[in-house]
């Protein structure tokens, strides 16, 4: 039997967050920065919804599960859209029902999208799953290439070409693993803001809370969590910047983003590419990739976690609302359209998008 009580994060005490640290250090899967205390800490403060739901067991703390709060009692993965990981950071000997769980933490229903996909307590309310890809390189950077040639991918010979190339056309590259300035961010911040412009993709950052977000996690950088920025320089110009964070053994692909003006030269691939060979630097042997079948995770990749998606729910006008969108988008891709049966879904994902940013 548990006990849950809803705190805000930065109501945790020492000895939870203790805790906290424990349960992630005891199971390989939490491995990902996003489960460690000091991201839901930062989104706490970035964030007045955000909330940590404390599972009790028997004796001692069994868990903790963090998440915002939305309007009708839905909830969230915490970080909403930045979330590339989510699920219950938790004692994997103690049984948690969802439902139990949903009600302790006051709310009708939790909509999750990139939920560890092996977290029982929500397995029965998976819609997808999908890979989360990962470059894992603990055996060294020199295996894990001649171990990507040998599963005949060619990025990264391409990626030297290129690297080549641009140093003698440019400049010579200079490599920054950690940038402190503020302004090296700021420009990432901009650059990202121009890509999602041109590919009308939704802009996080014309909310004001992302920013403020990563500009607290570029100031962290304690030995089991920190922000990361990194920065690729040609000459005395920057030509591509990273924003990511890092736990004790993982560094997560964040914010990627070049200047278009050097495009021909592939210095995302570049920057990529220095990021596995400055891996090791961190203490990290793992660079989190993220879900996507993206032609530079599918080629570099070289393992994956399964991440679910999905809706758990009680009687509710949330729950209700929830399964009539998937039923409506289910409707349409079944009728005859041809490619506008796609219409429907992309449209409620890019309104689900500006939504979980609010």
């Amino acid at each position: 039997m548990i006990r849950v009580h809803v705190v805000r994060p930065g109501e945790l005490a020492s000895a939870e967050l203790a805790r906290w640290s424990q349960l992630q250090a005891a199971d390989p899967r939490l491995a990902s920065p996003y489960f460690s205390p000091g991201f839901t800490l930062a989104v706490g403060r970035a964030r007045p919804d955000a909330r940590v739901a404390v599972i009790e067991g028997a004796s001692r703390i069994a868990g903790f599960f963090p998440f915002q709060k939305r309007p009708f009692g839905l909830g969230i993965p915490l970080g909403g859209p930045l979330s590339d990981y989510q699920g219950i950071i938790g004692n994997r000997d103690i049984t948690i029902d969802a439902p139990a769980l949903l009600r302790g933490c006051g709310l009708a229903g939790f909509a999750f999208t990139n939920l560890i996909a092996a977290d029982d307590a929500f397995k029965p309310y998976h819609r997808r799953v999908d890979p989360s890809h990962q470059i894992d390189v603990s055996a060294g950077v020199d295996a894990f290439m001649a171990e990507r040639r040998a599963a005949g991918s060619d990025v990264i010979p391409a990626t030297l070409r290129k690297r080549r190339k641009i140093e003698r056309e440019v400049g010579p590259l200079r490599w920054v693993l950690k940038d402190p300035d503020p302004a090296s961010l700021e420009r990432v911040i901009a650059w990202k803001r121009d890509q999602y412009r041109r590919t009308r993709a939704v802009d996080g950052f014309a909310y004001r809370w992302p920013a403020t977000l990563l500009a607290d996690l570029h100031r962290i950088d304690a030995p089991e969590f920190g922000g990361v920025l990194s920065t690729l320089w040609a000459g005395d110009r920057m030509i591509a910047g990273h924003m990511g964070m890092r736990s004790q053994s993982v560094w997560h692909y964040w914010y990627p983003v070049y200047d278009p003006a050097f495009g021909k030269y592939s210095p995302g691939q570049i920057m990529l590419l220095a990021m596995v060979e400055s891996c090791a630097d961190l203490g990290a042997n793992v660079i989190d990739l993220g879900k996507g079948a993206y032609i530079h995770k599918l080629r570099l990749g070289n393992r994956a976690v399964d991440v679910a998606e999905g809706y758990a729910g009680l009687a509710s006008l949330a729950t209700a609302m929830q399964r009539l969108c998937v039923r409506f988008e289910r409707t349409v891709r079944r009728l005859p359209l041809g490619p506008a049966a796609e219409w429907p879904g992309k449209a409620l994902r890019r309104l689900e998008g500006h939504l979980g940013y609010l």
